[in-house]
């Protein structure tokens, strides 16, 4: 993976940036919201892709036994130092996971499709590992904050994903790598634009209230991973099928 198009980057970058960090405080509100029916205890998550383990902290408050990945030794480095001996980290490329098959009850992926350059490979081994629920953020790429990149006053630090997704185009990738998933939960934040991420009032209510997809451009959403995928059945015989003639009627035809 290219580390200078990682989580991590994102949250160096937002780390330092007033508003990034504003941004940074409800997305923490915001994952909380949608794993808050996940249960607790003795329940496995794993963080693929963890950056710098800004939100293990986040999982690790929330009482879940957490292990983590990094792509890069450097990432794991400073997931140390952030979280101490609190998470398992491993030092592995996300599109090919030392794990066993369903070896963790959840499986997060915080923005890691956006910025890694195979997202089928990742999601595919995301789901092997994964035996109950997969949480995925995504930035939309029709959010007033994904517009302001291009414009003028664009926020030129913040580096840009690989792939900038939409519910509909992640919908459509996610059927067609994975097959048809139930959606337990989806929703974004953050639907104004960049200079409104500041904690005045206003830009508060605004950007901290749960958002359809479509609006946020921060979202996310649940995967039921549960079950094997929905098979459409064969079709049922439209008419039933007629007796065979008897057999002195076949002698005649002959």
């Amino acid at each position: 993976m290219d580390h200078n198009h990682t989580p991590s980057k994102r949250m160096i970058v937002w780390e330092h940036d007033r508003h990034g960090q504003f941004a940074l405080e409800q997305e923490k509100t915001f994952l909380l919201q949608m794993t808050s029916t996940w249960r607790r205890r003795h329940r496995r998550m794993l963080h693929i892709e963890c950056g710098t383990g800004k939100f293990l902290e986040v999982f690790w408050e929330a009482g879940f036994d957490l292990t983590a990945t990094a792509s890069s030794a450097a990432d794991v480095h400073k997931t140390r130092a952030r979280i101490g001996h609190r998470a398992e980290l491993h030092l592995a490329q996300s599109d090919d996971l030392p794990f066993e098959d369903r070896s963790f009850d959840y499986v997060l992926l915080l923005t890691t499709l956006d910025y890694c350059p195979h997202p089928q490979k990742v999601i595919k081994e995301a789901s092997r590992v994964c035996a109950k629920e997969m949480l995925i953020s995504f930035l939309n790429k029709h959010s007033l904050y994904a517009l302001s990149l291009a414009g003028p006053s664009s926020p030129t630090a913040h580096p840009s994903p690989h792939f900038w997704w939409s519910w509909p185009s992640l919908r459509s990738f996610l059927a067609h790598s994975l097959g048809p998933r139930s959606v337990c939960a989806k929703g974004g934040i953050l639907p104004g634009p960049y200079f409104t991420w500041q904690p005045k009032p206003v830009c508060q209510i605004l950007n901290s209230a749960l958002c359809p997809t479509i609006f946020g451009a921060y979202c996310g959403l649940r995967l039921d991973m549960t079950a094997d995928p929905l098979i459409t059945p064969l079709p049922a015989w439209v008419h039933q099928p007629k007796p065979s003639a008897p057999y002195s009627n076949r002698e005649r035809v002959l």
